[in-house]
């Protein structure tokens, strides 16, 4: 990695969704250069508090997601609620590779080991482990990319879901 690795994060960042773990993790990596994130709810003394405020962009709510992930060199979602997790499927379209909580949304997605990193919820010490693993094991993230990238394209890309949701009105049509 260029000197270090940047951090795109995302997600529910809403009293529920929590989210804040990237943060406690990021503080005890040096490897990381940035922490970025393109929504952040949480009060920024939060960032100061934990020590890394420093590292971490506020950015405020951004349309330019494709950009943003563009410049990570991992995606991370610590969210304890993320009922879908789009962001997944967003850094897997974008090929960069994921680290998520274990939550129900990503559960749903991500094959631990295979697609992504699963780490327990709120544990910032298993998020700190994942994230430093990725950060310094390149044979990992390209095995991540590429098995994420196959499931976005599997599932996710605009030929499969136009063809699940013709499938779908053939089916009400009848």
């Amino acid at each position: 990695m260029h000197g270090g690795a940047r951090i795109e994060s995302g997600g529910q960042r809403f009293a529920e969704g929590g989210g804040e773990g990237e943060f406690e993790a990021g503080g005890h990596i040096d490897e990381i250069d940035d922490l970025f994130g393109f929504i952040i709810l949480m009060p920024q003394a939060q960032a100061q508090r934990l020590g890394v405020a420093e590292r971490v962009h506020f950015l405020g709510w951004r349309q330019d997601t494709a950009a943003l992930l563009a410049a990570a060199d991992m995606f991370v979602c610590s969210s304890r609620h993320e009922p879908l997790g789009n962001v997944v499927i967003e850094a897997w379209a974008a090929g960069i590779p994921v680290i998520a909580a274990d939550a129900d949304g990503p559960r749903e997605l991500i094959k631990n080991n295979e697609t992504g990193l699963l780490v327990p919820v709120e544990n910032a010490d298993a998020l700190a482990n994942a994230m430093q693993v990725l950060a310094t094991d390149e044979a990992l993230r390209a095995r991540l990319v590429a098995a994420g990238r196959a499931a976005y394209e599997t599932e996710f890309s605009e030929p499969r879901v136009i063809a699940l949701y013709k499938e779908f009105f053939e089916k009400v049509k009848r």
